[in-house]
C-alpha cells in the first residue's frame, strides 16, 4: 500500500518555510514516523543530511524501503526521541555519515523536527490497538517490543490516577463515571470493549462531534507511551545539539503537548527571568532563544479539508542564538 495514502505529513509547507537557509548541514527528524517530512527536506536541500529517529519499528521499515532513493543522506535511528542521550546518538550517527560521504566533517544541526502527532498507519491499523472504531487488541504501544499494552495499563492503574487522567484530557463530566466503568470491567482486552464501555457511559445528547470514545483512547495512548512525561527534556536536549542559527520546531496536537512546549520554548527565550517585572533582571538569567511563531500556527483551511486529522495541530518555532544575559536587553 502506499505510505502515502497511509499518512499525509502536516503543515508541510510550514515546516518548510521554517527552516533556516540550509546549504549544508544535518536535520534531526525526531519523530520520523513514514518519513513524510524527511522526503520533502531532503527533496528541497539536496546538500544535506537527515537523520530520523523513530521507536515504531513497522514505520521504519516502510519508510526506508520507500526512501532508499536518498542514499547515504539518510540514517535512521531505532530510539525514541526523548530517551537519555538520543540526540547525542543521532549527532554522533550524523558524523559518520557525514565523514562517509562528504570531503568536510564539520556540518552543523542546522534544525530539529518534532512532529508529536500518531501517523495515520498507527490510527488505522485494527491491529495496532490505537483505532476506537476497528477492532483488534487493546495494545496502543508505539513501540511492541516493549513496555506495558493499554490493557495491561488499565488492569493496574488506580482508580483516582485513572479518573484524573480523563479529566486532564477533557472527560470533566464524565472522568469518574468511566474510571469507574472501565476498572469495573477489567481485564479489558480488545479496543471493541473499550468503546462500547465509553459509549455506555457518555449519553447520546452530551456527545461531542466524533466518536464518543476519542478521548478516552487519545488518553491511553498518552499515558501507555510516555508521550508527555519526558516531553520537556526532551526538548531541552534537541535545543542542546542545534548550531546557533539553528532551529527548534514542534508539531503538537494536544493541549498538554502544546502546554510543554510553549512553556519551554518561553524559557529558552526568556532565560526563566523570576525578578519583578518592573525592575532591571538581577537572577542572572540568559537567553538562549528568540521565538519565530507568534503564539502557535494552525493548518489552512484548505489543508484541514484535504487532511481533516491535521486540524488539531499547533507549530510553534524557536531560533537558537548565542546567549546573552537578559540584563544586557535592559
Amino acid at each position: 500500500m502506499d505510505l502515502e495514502v497511509l499518512h499525509t505529513p502536516v503543515m508541510v509547507k510550514e515546516v518548510l518555510g521554517f527552516l533556516p537557509n540550509i546549504e549544508q548541514g544535518v536535520v534531526i527528524d525526531a519523530t520520523f514516523g513514514f518519513g513524510g517530512h524527511a522526503k520533502a527536506i531532503l527533496s528541497r536541500y539536496p546538500e544535506i543530511f537527515l537523520i530520523g529517529i523513530d521507536r515504531d519499528w513497522e514505520s521504519i521499515k516502510r519508510a526506508a524501503d520507500t526512501l532508499r532513493g536518498f542514499g547515504r543522506r539518510l540514517a535512521i535511528l531505532h530510539i525514541r526521541y526523548d530517551e537519555p542521550g538520543a540526540f547525542d546518538k543521532a549527532v554522533a550517527v550524523a558524523m559518520e555519515v557525514v565523514e562517509a560521504s562528504s570531503k568536510t566533517t564539520i556540518f552543523p544541526v542546522a534544525a530539529v523536527l518534532l512532529d508529536l502527532g500518531v501517523n495515520s498507519y498507527q490510527l488505522d491499523e485494527g491491529s495496532r490497538g490505537f483505532s476506537y472504531t476497528k477492532p483488534g487488541p487493546l495494545d496502543m504501544r508505539m513501540d511492541t517490543s516493549k513496555g506495558v499494552t493499554a490493557s495491561q495499563f488499565l488492569q493496574e492503574v488506580s482508580f483516582a490516577d485513572l479518573k484524573e487522567l480523563f479529566y486532564e484530557n477533557g472527560e470533566y463530566k464524565y472522568a469518574t463515571k468511566l474510571a469507574k466503568e472501565i476498572i469495573s470491567h477489567n481485564p479489558i482486552t480488545t479496543t471493541q470493549e473499550l468503546s462500547q464501555i465509553v459509549e455506555g457511559v457518555i449519553p447520546k445528547s452530551m456527545r461531542r462531534r466524533g466518536h464518543p470514545a476519542k478521548r478516552v483512547f487519545q488518553a491511553l495512548r498518552i499515558a501507555v507511551n510516555e508521550e508527555i512525561t519526558f516531553l520537556a527534556d526532551a526538548l531541552g536536549a534537541a535545543f542542546e545539539v542545534l548550531t546557533v542559527g539553528g532551529r527548534l520546531l514542534v508539531l503538537s496536537y494536544h493541549s498538554g503537548e502544546d502546554r510543554t512546549v510553549k512553556n519551554k520554548f518561553s524559557l529558552f527565550a526568556t532565560g526563566g527571568c523570576s525578578c519583578p517585572k518592573n525592575l532591571p533582571c538581577r537572577c542572572g538569567a540568559l537567553i538562549k532563544g528568540k521565538l519565530l511563531t507568534k503564539g502557535s500556527l494552525v493548518p489552512t483551511k484548505e489543508e484541514i479539508a484535504d487532511n481533516p486529522r491535521a486540524a488539531s495541530a499547533r507549530l510553534r518555532v524557536i531560533e537558537k542564538i548565542q546567549p546573552i544575559y537578559l540584563k544586557d536587553f535592559q
